[in-house]
């Protein structure tokens, strides 16, 4: 059965109550990070952990991967979301699947273990590692299809997801984990907009994968829609990840329900305020995987500016860095 949002978001302030009342008194990036590695380590399943690929098996799923996105852009997340230069990078993996001597060029080792983000059919490149959407185009996506893919299934995936992309104009672009990268479960992430042709999108997503073997399970706070496949909002932008965006406010909930109580909270305390300032940052409770329009909360100035000071203390930045930051809705 899959399992839905409210039920996982159930599990994780659970689990995030029991942590915080016992951890004594960490710095607000070690609590934020804290609170992440529950939400990213939920397997309610007890599944055994998905295995990165390495050796020969990496280097032939990275050529499949190229093959199989074909003439479509490929940006490289860890190497500066570079271009892929897919001729190279294809015939350097081929060579290090036969002999492990060869040595792989920058981009293509990154590659190897980075978010790698496939454009569809329409999408140019003006110049550099720049790209322009085909017209009609989405460039304003709000919402996301997550799918726990294997690490060798990757390039069989986006051979099947690829061409669903093309076809829909509301899909932005798709994420794909490369084959070195196994911790997260949202390892291909379909980015679009949510409109009328959403339940179709949804269905020839879900029809695509027909066979693959998912792994079966998913973060918190996330609607499965099948055992290993999930939708979700996107955050504000500013606010992070999908998770980050989460596990923050469920840190300030913490802070607040901690002044409110002089002490450890009780933990019907910690949950009502987790669930106000949810509200107040736009995630309704009762459907966490969604998103509202934020800004309209009593205290908003002070609650936004409280974010981004935790933000920048996690992200290990100056404060300074983020004076002035707004959460901007989608």
């Amino acid at each position: 059965m899959p399992i839905g949002a409210l039920q996982s978001f159930g599990a994780f302030r659970a689990s995030a109550f029991n942590h915080l009342s016992v951890a004594g008194s960490p710095t607000v990036q070690q609590s934020i990070a804290q609170l992440y590695d529950i939400y990213s380590s939920y397997d309610p399943l007890g599944l055994p952990a998905k295995q990165p690929l390495q050796g020969p098996a990496l280097y032939r799923e990275m050529t499949d991967f190229v093959d199989n996105v074909g003439n479509r852009f490929v940006r490289v997340q860890s190497d500066a979301w570079s271009i892929l230069d897919k001729p190279l990078a294809r015939k350097q993996y081929v060579r290090k699947a036969l002999d492990d001597n060869t040595v792989l060029g920058q981009q293509a080792q990154r590659a190897t273990r980075s978010y790698l983000h496939v454009y569809p059919m329409g999408t140019t490149n003006p110049s550099g590692n720049s790209i322009a959407y085909a017209p009609g185009r989405t460039t304003a996506n709000n919402w996301r299809i997550g799918i726990n893919v294997k690490p060798d299934d990757i390039a069989l995936a986006a051979r099947r997801l690829l061409p669903v992309a093309d076809r829909f104009n509301n899909i932005n672009h798709i994420k794909f984990s490369a084959p070195a990268l196994a911790t997260k479960p949202d390892s291909v992430i379909v980015y679009l907009r949510q409109a009328a042709d959403y339940a179709v999108i949804r269905g020839e997503v879900v029809q695509a994968l027909q066979g693959l073997s998912l792994q079966g399970s998913f973060s918190p706070m996330w609607n499965e829609i099948t055992a290993g496949l999930a939708e979700a909002a996107e955050p504000p932008r500013r606010g992070g990840s999908f998770g980050t965006y989460r596990c923050l406010v469920t840190h300030l909930a913490w802070q607040y329900a901690n002044v409110l109580a002089g002490r450890v909270p009780p933990r019907t305390d910690f949950y009502e305020v987790l669930g106000y300032l949810f509200d107040s940052f736009g995630v309704p409770q009762l459907s966490p995987q969604s998103q509202r329009q934020v800004g309209g909360a009593a205290g908003w100035a002070e609650l936004q500016k409280l974010f981004f000071q935790a933000s920048a203390l996690y992200d290990g930045r100056s404060l300074q860095d983020y004076s002035g930051y707004s959460l901007m809705n989608r």
